[in-house]
């Protein structure tokens, strides 16, 4: 099935700047390190309403990146904790919003 233009760009954009910051981080655990940066860049975005998205990864990059965590067991406890603690984003969720 072909990817629609809207999530191809979406796509694009999410892994030049997940590969960026793995490339200039270069930490010691990748799929510990994604969960923080994607993490980190839902809230950045969702405190950043006025940006575009190719200005959110911008700002992101050049305020936020340097600042992940790199050290093993900082890295591992903010990857459990961003995993268990944060509510999903309704943006990426699939299922309508529950009622409360």
């Amino acid at each position: 099935m072909p990817l629609s233009p809207r999530l191809k760009k979406e796509m694009q954009r999410a892994l030049r700047g997940i590969t960026v910051a793995v490339l200039n981080q270069q930490p010691p655990n990748v799929r510990e390190f994604a969960v923080v940066y994607f993490s980190r860049l839902l809230k950045f975005k969702a405190e950043n309403p006025c940006l575009n998205d190719d200005e959110v990864l911008q700002k992101f990059h050049m305020t936020e990146v340097n600042g992940l965590p790199m050290c093993p067991p900082e890295l591992k406890t903010a990857a459990v904790q961003t995993s268990v603690d944060e509510e999903p984003s309704e943006s990426f969720s699939s299922e309508p919003p529950r009622k409360v």
